[in-house]
């Protein structure tokens, strides 16, 4: 799994996170959402799923 990055740009007194409300963890398929769980993003490719190159390329974004 890899982890992202953004600067979200905000002003200084909100540069810093707000505590996180306490959740709890419910499951959709196999994958955890909630209570710590880390955040599960799905996506789908807009190439042409034969032309592998571009959709390998298109997944590498991403990351």
């Amino acid at each position: 799994m890899s982890t992202l990055n953004v600067d979200l740009n905000l002003p200084e007194d909100r540069a810093s996170p707000r505590p996180r409300r306490k959740s709890k963890r419910v499951w959709v398929g196999g994958t955890a959402i909630g209570d710590g769980a880390p955040v599960a993003v799905q996506s789908m490719c807009t190439t042409l799923t034969h032309d592998v190159d571009a959709t390998i390329r298109q997944i590498e974004l991403l990351q």
